[in-house]
């Protein structure tokens, strides 16, 4: 896996990702991806600086193949079948975010449209 940056957006629907080629449907983000991204989304100003205006909630991430000092949060998959994986966060390393430590969140296969298959271990360097 190379390094990947990704844009997910929040609407009346709530949370999609941008960058993937489906669907809105296909691209939401439910079973606690989107828990997940509203306190990534609450906390951008401690994370990287302050929230842009782009319209809608925005958050945007970097996604790197391997552990750095940049990494803020690491989501190891926990379980996988014909529909997606579920991944529980294993590290936070922001105090602001800590809380999130321990829950799980589900990624449908629109990963494999970001990722190539759903990675063991997702390792997210940059938010903003």
């Amino acid at each position: 896996m190379s390094i990947i940056q990704t844009v997910f957006r929040k609407d009346k629907r709530g949370w999609y990702i941008c960058n993937a080629g489906s669907s809105r449907e296909e691209a939401s983000m439910v079973e606690g991806a989107d828990i997940v991204l509203d306190v990534l989304y609450d906390n951008l100003d401690y994370l990287q600086g302050a929230k842009q205006d782009y319209g809608l909630p925005e958050v945007r991430t970097v996604i790197i193949p391997e552990d750095d000092k940049a990494v803020q949060l690491v989501l190891k998959r926990t379980g996988h079948d014909k529909n997606g994986a579920t991944y529980e966060i294993v590290d936070v390393r922001n105090k602001h975010i800590n809380h999130l430590l321990g829950k799980e969140c589900w990624l449908c296969n629109v990963a494999h449209e970001i990722f190539g298959e759903h990675p063991e271990i997702i390792y997210i360097a940059t938010i903003y």
